[in-house]
């Protein structure tokens, strides 16, 4: 499937992030997905790519310079371009609930915040005919643990244990698109503890 994706969460990084309060604002992405389904399990792929307006740079990987700074880390916010997947295998001793765990991994990156890839682990339950639980866990170097729990109420029944009806659930992907928030650091003076001031002098100049 191809998604297009609409987030105006503005305000996911205002309270640790000053680059975010200064700069929030909503993102757009197309989102392609593809899934294989079986009555034993599932497995499925996701990409993600931000478009429009994608990432706001206080510095960058290339020049450490912003204004009179000298920085050891450049300020990012922005919209992450990436992609996940996963397997999953329904377990024989839940099977009266559809239980079923997957594993999958995910990468992420922008042109000025690297690349980084992380680990997830999830367990899907159906406990009655209309009702959908998941808990999931998430590990990467740049997010730390992350993860979540949900319950789920879904008109029509929501039986997964076969194909038909896994087809009438909803593609299993990110429902907020990837951001991330990374404040400058500046270089600091060890002899005076203050942050270096760059003075940029034009060579060419008469």
């Amino acid at each position: 499937g191809v998604y297009w994706d609409y987030d105006g969460d503005q305000n996911q990084y205002v309270t640790s992030s000053t680059i975010a309060d200064e700069l929030g604002t909503a993102f757009n992405q197309v989102g392609v997905s593809g899934e294989l389904l079986t009555d034993w399990g599932s497995g499925r792929v996701n990409g993600y790519f931000p478009v429009g307006s994608t990432e706001f740079t206080q510095g960058t990987l290339d020049c450490p310079f912003f204004g009179h700074e000298f920085l050891v880390v450049p300020g990012f916010y922005g919209a992450l371009t990436g992609f996940d997947g996963e397997i999953g295998a329904y377990i024989p001793g839940l099977s009266d609930w559809a239980g079923m765990i997957s594993v999958g991994g995910y990468s992420f990156g922008a042109s000025n915040l690297p690349a980084f890839g992380g680990v997830f682990t999830r367990l899907d339950m159906t406990f009655l005919n209309n009702w959908d639980f998941q808990i999931q866990a998430n590990n990467d170097p740049f997010f730390d643990w992350t993860g979540f729990a949900r319950l789920v109420y879904r008109m029509g029944g929501s039986r997964r244990r076969n194909v038909p009806d896994q087809m009438e659930q909803p593609m299993q992907r990110n429902m907020h698109i990837v951001r991330a928030a990374q404040d400058r650091v500046r270089a600091i003076n060890p002899a005076t503890l203050n942050p270096y001031h760059v003075i940029h002098v034009n060579n060419a100049a008469p």
